[in-house]
Parts: C-alpha cells; structure tokens; sequence
C-alpha cells in the first residue's frame, strides 16, 4: 500500500515511525514532515492546510490511504475533498472536526443532543466575559475557541486571576475581544499565537491556521529580552528573520485566521 501521511509535528513522527513498520507498507510519503522524518519516508514541502495540493499529491503516488495528523488540514476540509475524489481517509470530515476546532460549537452541540457537560457562556467583549464571573463559581476555565495550538486553556483559581486571564487573551495572547466563558469560564478569542522555537538568525515555521493578510506580527525572547522580528507570509507558512546568529529563542507568531469561526453558520 501506497501511504500518505499529512504533518510535521511529534504526533505525525509518531504515525510515520508505526506505519512504516507495516508489512502493508510499500511506500511512505509524508507532508510537510521535519528532518528527523527523513528516515522513515519521503518528504514533500506542501502546507497541511493546501487541499488541492494534498489532493495532487495523493493522486501523484496513487495513496491507498491518506493519514491525516493536524486539526488545521481537518479544518480547511482535507477529509471532505479526497472522499470527493475517491480516496480512503483516516481523518474526520469538517463538519465533525468542529468538535475539536470550535469549543463553542461543542458546547452548543452538547446542549442540543442533551450530552453533560459544564455550565457556560458565550461573550462577545472582555467586559461581558468579567462581568458573568458573577455567575461561575471558581476555579475558572478559561479556553480559546478555535485551535490554539495546545495553548488555549487557562485555569484560575480566583476572580482577580480570572480577570487577570481574561485581560491578557484580550490584550496578549488575542488581540479580538471575542472571549467565551466555560462553566469554569471559558475565554473565546478570533486571534491566535503560535509558538516556536528559533535557533540562529531566521527559520520558517507551519502556522496552524492560515492567518489572514496584514494580521501576522512576531518576536523572539531570549531571556527577559523581547526582539522583533521580520515576517514573510506564505498561506499558513511564516519566515521570520532578525534572530540573534548563534542564539536560541521562543518566537511568538500573533495573527488572526483567515477564516473566524464566528462566521460558521452550518450545524451538525
């Protein structure tokens, strides 16, 4: 069997590394991948939110099956083309994906179909989101709507940190006053920030949504010291430059999604 893996990260390493142990496995292309995936299959320099491309690529090495690893590609559709065009997916449509890229909408799917789950609210401002800590009892969860990259949940133990939290998704993390409130709490933001790691003076990285034009900013910390750096924008790739040679750093990616999950109107 012909197999196409989708992604780059520790979860799809973690994939390629088992399914080339398969004795069903006669070829292994993987997208984007990393260097230390060179081993175990073929590596090809497509974005994991490129549909068509995907689709191409699938198509060009006759995939028997396609595995797909990140949320982002299940976001932009990827499941839901290729079973357009006949070919076997281990992957959730878009419309199930919401389930994991829409905390709201998971919420609202629960209340609909009578699943338990924590009380919670929905806030437009950060003002509405403070103002219905009146209602919620501590400790507070505060969560991101849309992915976060693992980076989306904060949990306070008191009002003022709660407060606290909510300022800086706002003013830190996400730019947007979107917030939602979990039962807990749970803080719904548009705006995103990815984290990175660079070593040397640039790099690019796979954001995990594509952002929208204009939207994109980043710096590196070294220490206590905050650098900024200079970004080129390529669908959801991002080259920063302006690192320190010899150095290594966290950068910090904020950017809005091209596409809001506020705008989804379709339920499931």
């Amino acid at each position: 069997m012909n197999f196409l893996l989708v992604g780059s990260g520790g979860r799809e390493h973690a994939l390629a590394w088992k399914l080339a142990q398969s004795p069903l496995c006669d070829r292994l292309v993987i997208a984007p991948g990393n260097p230390g995936m060179e081993k175990l299959g073929e590596l090809r320099p497509v974005k994991v939110t490129d549909v068509e491309a995907l689709v191409a690529l699938a198509r060009e090495i006759d995939a028997d099956l396609v595995v797909v690893g990140p949320e982002s590609s299940l976001e932009a559709g990827l499941s839901d083309r290729l079973a357009q065009v006949g070919i076997p997916c281990f992957g959730a449509s878009k419309k199930a994906a919401r389930l994991e890229t829409s905390k709201a909408f998971t919420k609202r799917f629960c209340d609909r179909h009578e699943i338990p789950t924590a009380g919670y609210g929905v806030y437009e401002t950060a003002k509405e989101a403070k103002q219905a800590l009146n209602v919620f009892k501590p400790p507070y969860v505060l969560k991101a709507d849309g992915l976060a990259a693992g980076k989306g949940v904060v949990i306070s133990p008191d009002r003022r940190d709660a407060a606290h939290e909510i300022d800086a998704v706002e003013h830190i993390y996400f730019d947007d006053e979107r917030v939602t409130l979990d039962g807990s709490g749970n803080v719904l933001a548009v705006n995103r920030r990815d984290l990175f790691t660079l070593t040397g003076t640039s790099a690019t990285f796979t954001l995990s949504s594509e952002p929208a034009a204009g939207t994109v900013s980043a710096t590196v910390a070294y220490g206590t010291t905050q650098v900024s750096l200079g970004v080129s924008v390529s669908g959801s790739s991002v080259t920063v430059t302006g690192g320190t040679a010899g150095s290594t750093g966290t950068v910090t990616i904020a950017y809005q999604p091209a596409q809001s999950p506020w705008t989804r109107t379709e339920e499931y």
